[in-house]
């Protein structure tokens, strides 16, 4: 799942994002990994398989922040040509 995720904030696909992250969620919830019994090769696994995810999380968060910026940086554009439009039509208007 975690990688899908990757996928869909790089595609910019946010409200399928939304949904799997909610899913994601609710399935890493309901593990008990505390009150799992696990032999030694269990547990490499599991360690492995957990810092897979940690670098996942982090890709994601980074490819996340860069969309945010990107948007921030978009609507400013936005907003200096509206304002750059309105201070045209004052001039014009007088």
């Amino acid at each position: 799942m975690s990688k899908a995720l990757l996928q869909l904030a790089e595609q910019q696909e946010w409200q399928q994002f939304l949904e799997l992250t909610q899913q994601r969620q609710e399935t890493l919830s309901k593990l008990d990994l505390q009150s799992a019994s696990v032999n030694a090769s269990q547990y490499d696994e599991i360690q492995q398989k957990m810092a897979l995810l940690m670098k996942l999380n982090d890709q994601i968060e980074t490819v996340c922040k860069q969309q945010r910026n990107e948007i921030v940086d978009n609507l400013k554009q936005l907003d200096k040509g509206k304002n750059a439009k309105n201070a045209y039509s004052d001039i014009s208007e007088n």
